[in-house]
Parts: C-alpha cells; sequence; structure tokens
C-alpha cells in the first residue's frame, strides 16, 4: 500500500503509487513524507525531482507543512533552455527576472507542473508555483557548494512570495 506495507505485511519503508496501468511509482521514503494541516502527506523529493528532470526548470523547491493546507512551489528556470525558448518565440528580453516572468515561459512551467500533478493523488498536488526572478546563488547562502538547496534560508529570503501563492499576503 501507498505506506510501504505489502500483502504478506513486508515493511519497505517506501511511500509508492499504483498508477492506472498497475505500474508501482516510488514516491519517497515513507519518513521523508511531508504533512499538510488537513493531514494529507507528500512527497517533496518526488515533485522537486520531478520539476529539475523538465529541460527549462533549473532548481525547486517545494514548499508545504502542517502549517499550510496545499503545497506551492518555487521554480528556478534555466537561463540558457528558457533564453532559447523565448528567442525561438520572438520574444524579447534583456535580464533574467525579465525572461522568468515572461507570459510563454510561465506557460511553459505551468505544463510542467500539471504533468507531476497527473501522476501524483490530488491532495499531494502543487496548488501554485513562481518563476523566482534570479538564480539561486550559493554566494547568496541560498545553495550549498554542490548546489543542494538551503531550504531555511530560500524561504526566508523569499518569504513574502510565499506568503503571495498561499493568498495570504
Amino acid at each position: 500500500d501507498a505506506m510501504g506495507k505489502s500483502e504478506d505485511g513486508y515493511r519497505t519503508g517506501d511511500a509508492v503509487k499504483l498508477n492506472e496501468r498497475g505500474e508501482l511509482i516510488f514516491l519517497d521514503r515513507v519518513k521523508d513524507l511531508r504533512k499538510l494541516s488537513n493531514g494529507q502527506t507528500y512527497p517533496p523529493q518526488f515533485l522537486e525531482n520531478h520539476l529539475r528532470s523538465a529541460a527549462m526548470v533549473r532548481d525547486a523547491i517545494v514548499i508545504g507543512d502542517t502549517t499550510r493546507d496545499r503545497i506551492v512551489a518555487l521554480v528556478n528556470i534555466d537561463m540558457e533552455i528558457a533564453g532559447r525558448f523565448a528567442e525561438r518565440a520572438g520574444l524579447a528580453f534583456g535580464t533574467f527576472p525579465e525572461l522568468s516572468q515572461l507570459a510563454p515561459v510561465r506557460a511553459e512551467i505551468a505544463k510542467v507542473i500539471a504533468r507531476i500533478n497527473s501522476i501524483v493523488d490530488p491532495g499531494a498536488r502543487i496548488s501554485a508555483f513562481a518563476n523566482l526572478p534570479k538564480e539561486l546563488d550559493a554566494d547568496e547562502e541560498e545553495l550549498t557548494r554542490s548546489r543542494k538547496l538551503r531550504r531555511g534560508a530560500i524561504e526566508g529570503k523569499y518569504a513574502n512570495l510565499i506568503e503571495g501563492l498561499y493568498g495570504t499576503d
């Protein structure tokens, strides 16, 4: 079942689900699932890894905990790939912030999120997202030197943006 217990009672510690074709999808380790205020659990690493696997996404962080009733995402676009996409579409931009906020770029990210949302349970879907206006940077304490996200620093720096996604600011 979803909590890693098979018919015969063997526990793997894995959170999984069956898709419509009967294939087993690994979501996360049960211990790494996060819980929302409504009791819904969700797999943050699964969501983030699927976001990062999209060509136009360089990095992503999903947010949702026991103080929130839904999941939101902050997306760091890949400037090179998004830039080529914009140029092919004849879109003008001069800076990373301009590129990140172009409606067609945001629409491409929305398609990625819709695709990911289609493979997770309804309560574990990303309800809103924002493209960050700058690249995440180790020099600004947003990433470690090995490019791992520093959640606390990112959530603190972008608190107003996150509150806006939750519709509370």
